[in-house]
């Protein structure tokens, strides 16, 4: 079933608070990532390595948030599998739920925040640890830069920013996933699963003095 078929939007601001708590847990933030196809909470499972039974309610958090939505059911020997799918491709905190006065020891934007980086470094080191420096110089990149620029180049680059992200989700657009044993017949023997995490900030305030 297609991204449009399910309603999937490219990007969607999360705009309620308990959204945020939910994907503070890094377990939930996998999952979601997993969502981003249509899959089975048995296929989700198999994908990061867990027992179904851990998932079943972490499924229904996330869906009782609105995160995720069922698409679809299908008979499979005897009984019903339920597939669901994330309401979105991409996602993106409101800022203005969040005060400047709010603890950063329990606002939720900083838990998201801790693990998504905390994810990208683990997963980083880890392969670094099995494959060396040769994989991350052949097949992949990690650099930072510092850049000074107007309010309208950096417009413009977060605007080619998104418009890279949502052209790689197109690109990778799988088929549709009539079971669990055709998902897994249908990955290319050679496709390998990368992370790409993006930070743009500004750092400090601008001196106008």
């Amino acid at each position: 079933m297609s991204r449009r078929e399910t309603g999937q939007e490219s990007l969607k601001t999360l705009t309620d608070l308990e959204q945020i708590r939910t994907l503070a847990d890094p377990l939930r933030l996998r999952m979601l990532e997993a969502f981003g196809d249509e899959r089975t909470t048995k296929q989700v499972a198999d994908l990061l390595g867990e027992k179904p039974t851990r998932l079943y309610h972490h499924v229904d958090a996330l869906e009782r948030v609105g995160l995720i939505r069922l698409t679809r059911t299908a008979r499979k020997r005897g009984t019903t599998e339920k597939y669901y799918r994330a309401v979105a491709e991409s996602f993106r905190a409101e800022l203005g739920l969040f005060s400047p006065d709010d603890d950063a020891e329990t606002d939720p934007l900083f838990d998201l925040i801790d693990q998504t980086l905390d994810r990208t470094r683990l997963e980083l080191r880890d392969m670094l640890g099995t494959g060396g420096t040769a994989v991350l110089e052949q097949e992949g990149l990690h650099t930072f830069v510092e850049i000074e620029a107007s309010p309208d180049r950096i417009d413009r680059l977060r605007t080619e920013l998104m418009s890279l992200l949502n052209g790689l989700r197109e690109d990778d657009a799988p088929g549709e996933l009539p079971g669990e044993d055709a998902a897994a017949e249908e990955a290319p023997a050679d496709q390998r699963r990368y992370r790409l995490t993006i930070a743009l900030f500004p750092l400090g305030v601008r001196d106008e003095g």
